[in-house]
């Protein structure tokens, strides 16, 4: 008789915090309506100055933010971000042209989560899960 084990994710909580960067709204809304049965309450922003208002009204876990933002300059956003909320997740989108560059910058942050777009919202969930869960086999 052959035995079979089952991956499972654990998450050390039930609820996340989530900031969703994103200038096209009809992008960041279809992200929205994708996470809804996952267990992130979603926050959003549309440019970096909406982004560091939220930030300063709510405890973030994990920030997803494309690479480039309006009233951002390169990775200056992400600078900020880890200066200022050391404790925050950080998921960075980038298109494939940007990518190495990008994950050179910031990798210097810190940032260890970088998905190179255009990706499926349920590779972004997975991704956001990856980062506050532990698979244990």
């Amino acid at each position: 008789m052959q035995s079979q084990t089952t991956a499972t994710l654990e998450c050390p909580r039930d609820s996340f915090i989530v900031l969703l960067i994103q200038d096209d709204g009809r992008l960041l809304r279809g992200l929205q309506r994708s996470f809804l049965d996952e267990p992130f309450e979603i926050l959003t922003a549309v440019s970096a100055a909406e982004a560091m208002t939220v930030l300063s009204s709510y405890q973030v876990d994990l920030i997803v933010t494309d690479s480039l933002i309006p009233g951002s300059h390169g990775t200056d956003f992400l600078t900020d971000i880890r200066r200022q909320y050391p404790q925050t997740e950080l998921l960075v989108l980038t298109s494939c042209l940007q990518l190495t560059a990008t994950q050179q910058s910031i990798a210097k942050l810190g940032v260890n989560h970088v998905l190179p777009k255009p990706c499926r919202a349920s590779d972004v969930a997975m991704a956001i899960r990856d980062a506050f869960c532990v698979t244990n086999s």
